[in-house]
């Protein structure tokens, strides 16, 4: 019987079709035994399908290849950018599970008096560099709310890997989405859906040239505080020495109106007289010099008389003060305003003591 079989075998079997539709699961089993059984048949058998999924593995790694090649290069991939493959490689990721057991134990609720367990979440998308916090409550029969954030285990299921601590803060450490749940003694919550997306955009760095204007800007306001300060105590020194020292009050004033001619380049030299400088300032103050001469004639009252001076001596000085303010202005060169501008500005201090205006009248 066995040779009847082996010569019927060898006159049919080359009547077999060869390579890929080679079948071999016809054959008796008497003569060969089970296929499936014997490697050198279940190799013939499976050649075709192995041979493919190799063809197949190669294609998919030369792709792989290429991604990973043009990534480092920062150029697209060909038949598409890299972006959309980056994300259809995401959305093939499979989900994890990750869980996290309760840290404490309330000894002292009924369970059989739950009634539900309910999370919440301050943040339904977090970026990767910030965190998310949850909540947990138990409601129970009676109508009371429990908090049970430390009570509960915490159940994460999704593409992005996340660590939570004991007081319900969420950290993730990757993108992706995931759902999140909790249970409790066989109470089970609702489930939160919660996307992890990439972190913000850190904020521009500020380049040398805005430090550097803040610098002087800075520099700037302190400048002008400075200056403030020094205006005030000089005010208050005039203000001092017209309460206290008309004698002084009026030499003051008189030194600061020389001082304010400079601005049309007139200078009073420390050997000058009084009357001297006038003769030079008199061109300045030739629409009407009077003042002028009055102010001056005071001064030396002021500095070489034996009589009393009075307040009513520094009104008289202040009145020819605002006289000569008014002529050197009205006389000022077309332009030249800045002179006038450095004028005023040397006189600032004068112009801001408070004195008695009645007595201009």
């Amino acid at each position: 019987m066995f040779s009847i079989v082996l010569l019927l075998s060898a006159i049919v079997y080359p009547l077999v079709p060869r390579f890929n539709s080679l079948s071999l699961t016809w054959l008796p089993s008497t003569l060969w035994g089970l296929p499936e059984r014997i490697p050198i048949l279940r190799l013939l058998q499976y050649a075709d399908n192995v041979i493919k999924e190799n063809i197949k593995a190669k294609k998919e790694q030369r792709v792989i290849d290429a991604i990973k090649k043009r990534e480092a290069e920062g150029s697209s991939v060909v038949g598409g950018p890299i972006p959309q493959q980056l994300e259809r490689r995401e959305e093939q990721k499979e989900p994890t599970i990750e869980r996290f057991q309760a840290k404490e134990v309330n000894k002292n609720i009924d369970i059989l008096k739950i009634e539900s367990l309910e999370i919440k979440t301050d943040k339904t998308q977090v970026h990767l560099d910030q965190k998310c916090t949850l909540r947990a409550e138990l409601k129970m029969n009676d109508g009371t709310v429990i908090p049970a954030t430390r009570l509960v285990d915490w159940k994460v299921v999704g593409t992005a890997k996340v660590n939570m601590d004991k007081d319900g803060t969420l950290t993730p450490k990757e993108t992706g989405t995931i759902q999140v749940s909790a249970s409790y003694m066989g109470s089970f919550s609702n489930d939160l859906t919660i996307k992890v997306i990439e972190p913000l955009k850190p904020k521009k760095k500020r380049s040398f040239w805005y430090y550097l204007l803040i610098i002087l800007l800075w520099m700037l306001i302190a400048a002008f505080l400075l200056f403030f300060i020094w205006l005030f105590r000089r005010v208050n020194k005039l203000r001092e020495l017209y309460e206290n020292d008309p004698r002084g009050f009026i030499r003051a004033v008189y030194e600061i109106l020389c001082i304010s001619f400079r601005a049309y380049g007139i200078r009073k030299l420390i050997y000058m007289a009084c009357r001297e400088f006038y003769n030079i300032a008199r061109e300045l103050c030739s629409a009407r010099p009077e003042p002028m001469y009055a102010i001056t004639e005071n001064v030396l009252e002021a500095g070489f008389s034996e009589h009393e001076i009075t307040r009513q001596h520094a009104n008289e000085a202040i009145r020819l003060f605002h006289e000569i303010k008014d002529v050197v202005l009205e006389k000022e060169v077309i332009g030249k305003f800045w002179r006038g501008l450095l004028f005023k500005f040397l006189i600032l201090d004068v112009l801001l003591v408070s004195i008695d205006r009645e007595s201009f009248k």
